[in-house]
């Protein structure tokens, strides 16, 4: 008994705890990403601030900009188009967007998961990259300090600068930062496969060890049963669950990426103090750029051509389909009531099918069901698969 439970303890540590702690630190690393990303987009732009002057913290700030000159090590100069100003990147986390699919025309429907690749931002410390060319495109978001004259853009201990580097056009950058910045397969990181490499090796040797030991024949065979566990879930039959795991999962993972789109929009007006739960009816916040930002039910406007529709079609929602509408977007001071897009790239103008919040949590409510059922035909392969293994071993060597 007891040589089983070693057996066991060994392929539960390596096989599951040690990626299992792995997966939560990627999912809440992503998590941070998304968080930040979103609070940095409600931030005004530095071309907003006044002329610097003495060196002192002005506050927190973005900027779009194209990368102009690095000096030294870790500093580099960024051109908005209307001023320069320098970045501090010691030990900061650079992230690299994935380029998006290039379409001709806008479709009225939003569909990311036709535009947008299926991989997560690259993430790279400043001290591994080389070289960047003069011209690549970088968004900047965070402290924000006056210099010599000049200002320049600093981490913090408790608030690290957002830094990405994207091509394509800027109003998608939010898009694709909250689609994408999630790991493909938490399981799958980069503890995962030392760990399961180290756990195939110790229990080829646990089986050794025993094997020479008649009483011990048992759990022998069941530690090199184990010792498989690594490409058991790639074998038949048990492969056929794999499939479906496979599916499943990218499911989940794209209902939490819309989930997080339905509450996008939502985040100017959840963050202001005249906020209010549904129904919304018609709500007004100010966005960084001074912009009136609109939240509307009611069927009464001109809207521009811009407009995306933001449905539950793709996921078959069921809230999507109650006939509810919500309508974001800028509110020009025209007496014809013309809701534009706003000036501001990082606010939408969009039409959401549903209640927003609803079909968040629907998206979330689904995508956990979706997970649960996925890990239950891995579970379910991997167990056919073992025993198949165990029976085969018991007859070769027993």
């Amino acid at each position: 008994m007891l040589s089983l439970l070693i057996v066991f303890a060994i392929a539960f540590l390596l096989y599951g705890l040690v990626p299992g702690i792995g997966a939560f630190s990627v999912r809440r690393q992503w998590r941070t990403f998304r968080r930040r990303m979103l609070e940095v987009s409600r931030l005004p732009f530095v071309g907003y601030f006044q002329q610097p002057g003495e060196d002192r913290l002005l506050g927190d700030y973005r900027i779009f900009g194209d990368l102009e000159s690095i000096q030294g090590e870790n500093r580099i100069y960024i051109n908005s188009g209307r001023l320069t100003v320098g970045v501090e990147l010691k030990e900061v986390v650079i992230y690299l967007l994935p380029s998006s699919s290039s379409r001709k025309g806008k479709p009225l429907f939003e569909k990311l998961e036709e535009t947008l690749p299926d991989e997560e931002p690259k993430t790279v410390l400043w001290k591994k990259i080389f070289s960047l060319p003069a011209g690549t495109r970088i968004f900047v978001g965070g402290a924000f300090f006056s210099e010599g004259g000049g200002g320049v853009f600093r981490s913090l201990p408790q608030k690290p600068l957002v830094v990405v580097i994207y091509d394509g056009d800027r109003q998608t950058i939010l898009l694709r930062s909250i689609w994408g910045g999630r790991q493909r397969n938490e399981y799958w990181n980069r503890y995962t496969l030392p760990s399961l490499i180290a756990g195939s090796i110790a229990l080829l040797l646990t089986s050794y060890v025993m094997l020479g030991t008649p009483y011990l024949r048992f759990p022998s065979l069941v530690a090199l049963c184990l010792s498989v566990f690594p490409i058991a879930a790639l074998l038949p039959p048990g492969v056929l669950f794999y499939f479906f795991y496979t599916w499943l999962w990218k499911r989940a993972r794209l209902l939490r990426a819309q989930r997080d789109l339905f509450r996008l929009p939502l985040r100017y007006f959840e963050a202001s103090e005249t906020w209010k739960q549904v129904p919304y009816d018609e709500q007004i916040v100010s966005l960084p750029t001074r912009e009136p930002y609109l939240l509307t039910n009611r069927p009464d406007g001109i809207v521009e051509e811009e407009l995306i529709i933001r449905g539950g079609g793709m996921l078959s929602l069921p809230e999507a389909r109650r006939g509810d509408y919500y309508l974001f977007g800028t509110l020009k001071r025209d007496p014809r009531r013309i809701i534009a897009r706003p000036e501001d790239p990082m606010a939408e103008l969009v039409l959401v099918l549903g209640d927003p919040a609803l079909l968040s949590s629907a998206c979330n409510r689904r995508a956990r069901r979706l997970e649960l059922l996925a890990a239950l035909f891995i579970f379910s392969g991997l167990t056919v698969n073992l025993m198949l293994v165990l029976v085969l071993l018991h007859y070769l060597i027993g």
